[in-house]
């Protein structure tokens, strides 16, 4: 360092002006500044290389963090909210749940008071045995319409041919016994020609016998003869009557036989109403089937109506904002309380320039400033349709008015790889986040 000095003044010697014998103090302190000041440089140097290298450093490491992390501060925890609400207007009869304790999906959580909802069902119930019951009763009309129906027909048809039978029979019979009358009108003519001539011949006789010309019994004969002519006649006569006689009653079995194929005709309609009513039987047994559905709908109803008396937690979660009191009378849609799901995720919104190398699946460190020395490992989820400028009430339109270029956040989901069970009580949605992934 001596060396150094002494060449740097022989240097910078010549350079000075000599002091004068009247001011030698002068000159000795223009030797001291240049000594001072040649120290400096040096100094300067070694603390810019020192400084340039940490920079150095400072920006490699930079460099390669930025390049293989994409990191954002404006990110949170975000879960599924719940709110849960009554379906019915009823009042609260018991409450199994309070503020922030965690439920099980399906635990019971709220008993309302069912007694009304309970008297619906049983009416239900009720009318739905007394329609099925109805429609027991129509198909058994269906059955006896229809047994009754196949008697009808089978009744109309024996009567149908049994009066198309007598009618045949009855006509028959008429043309018989006209034929018959014809016969015996020719014989009683014949017969009552020959009582005329017996007549006569006894008259001749008699006279004859008066006179001499005849014995008695040629008289007798001829009387005989006239009485057996007239006995024939007679006997004709009768037959014709009878002929007649039968004329009329076939006539009569005629009209009757007529009179009961009009009656088999009315049977014949009846069997054809009864087949009618058949089928207005079946239509009744299908308005008893819709009954049936219908009174199964209500009862279904009343059921469901039933099953909402008990409120249950659809998910697993913690209890939120409860404003149910006992015994409140709650509306539907009114809130009850609000439960947070145990799935929990973060919404990173990176900027639109920090997602060229970003893809689903990268794996992501989490700090949660709730707990700031606790780091959670995730993972790349999905992106969202769209920035966040535009599912504002009003996104924004570039169209109009000056422009002014804003950089874009989109909003990433991230997952937890880890269990938060041991977290539980501390993670919840809203919380501040930092999530750092790695794209490279």
């Amino acid at each position: 360092m001596l060396s150094q000095e002494t060449k740097i003044e022989s240097k910078i010697e010549p350079e000075i002006e000599p002091a004068t014998e009247l001011d030698p103090m002068p000159a000795k302190a223009a030797v001291g500044a240049v000594k001072k000041r040649s120290g400096r440089p040096w100094k300067k140097s070694l603390l810019l290389i020192f400084g340039a290298s940490l920079i150095a450093c400072v920006a490699f490491f930079a460099w390669s963090y930025f390049s293989t992390y994409q990191e954002t501060d404006d990110a949170y925890v975000t879960a599924h909210i719940t709110p849960v609400s009554s379906r019915i207007e009823t009042n609260v009869e018991e409450i199994l749940i309070d503020d922030n304790q965690h439920v099980k999906k399906g635990q019971l959580l709220i008993r309302l008071d069912e007694r009304d909802f309970q008297r619906k069902v049983d009416e239900a119930r009720t009318e739905l045995e007394r329609v099925r019951k109805q429609s027991l009763v129509a198909r058994g009309n269906i059955a006896l319409s229809e047994m009754a129906a196949q008697a009808s027909k089978l009744t109309a048809r024996g009567d149908t041919a049994g009066t198309t039978s007598a009618i045949d029979k009855a006509t028959v019979a008429i043309r018989s016994a006209q034929f018959a009358l014809a016969e015996q009108q020719d014989i009683l003519r014949q017969k009552e020609a020959e009582r005329v001539r017996a007549e006569d011949d006894f008259q001749r006789f008699l006279k004859l016998e008066k006179q001499g010309a005849v014995t008695t019994s040629e008289r007798d004969a001829a009387r005989r003869d006239f009485e057996v002519a007239k006995a024939a006649v007679d006997a004709t006569q009768r037959a014709i009557n009878q002929k007649q006689e039968a004329i009329s009653e076939a006539k009569e079995q005629l009209n009757i036989a007529r009179a009961q194929r009009v009656q088999s005709e009315g049977t014949v309609r009846t069997a054809e109403s009864r087949q009618i009513q058949t089928t207005v039987s079946r239509l009744e047994s299908d308005v008893a089937e819709a009954a049936i559905k219908e009174a199964e709908a209500k009862l279904a109803d009343a059921q469901l109506q039933l099953s909402y008396c008990r409120i249950s937690a659809p998910v697993a979660g913690r209890i939120g904002r409860k404003t149910v009191e006992l015994g409140q009378r709650v509306q539907p849609g009114a809130r009850l309380f609000t439960l947070t799901e145990d799935d929990l995720w973060v919404v990173a919104n990176f900027k639109e320039n920090q997602l060229e190398k970003m893809q689903p699946g990268q794996s992501v460190e989490i700090k949660v400033d709730i707990l700031p020395h606790q780091k959670f490992a995730g993972v790349v989820e999905s992106f969202s349709p769209g920035s966040g400028a535009q599912f504002t009430l009003l996104p924004p339109d570039n169209a109009t008015g000056n422009f002014t270029k804003i950089v874009q956040r989109i909003p990433v989901k991230i997952l937890f790889k880890n269990s938060l069970l041991k977290f539980q009580d501390k993670l919840v949605p809203g919380l501040s986040a930092i999530a750092s992934v790695k794209v490279q």
